[in-house]
């Protein structure tokens, strides 16, 4: 059930069949967007449902990912910026 509704979801936001990484045309930021949005849920306790949501574990996967995301702005990009900034 948790597949399922994880598939549609990512089917739902162009992820699923996965694509070939040429295909995906979207940033960094967008393609974290619509994981996030992304919403399953498991059942685990009959009483509490607050470790129902499936989703939990991939919003975590998600951010750790991006913080160890290196900076794309390399030494060259710095220093073309300080040279447009004196003109």
């Amino acid at each position: 059930m948790v597949f399922g509704c994880l598939f549609k979801g990512l089917k739902n936001i162009g992820l699923w069949p996965r694509p070939i990484d040429s295909d995906i045309h979207m940033s960094v930021r967008t393609l974290s967007q619509k994981l996030y949005s992304l919403t399953c849920y498991a059942l685990v306790e009959k009483e509490n449902h607050e470790k129902c949501k499936f989703t939990n574990g991939l919003y975590t996967e998600v951010g750790e990912c991006l913080e160890s995301m290196p900076s794309a702005v390399l030494d060259s990009h710095r220093k073309h910026m300080e040279e447009q900034k004196k003109k």
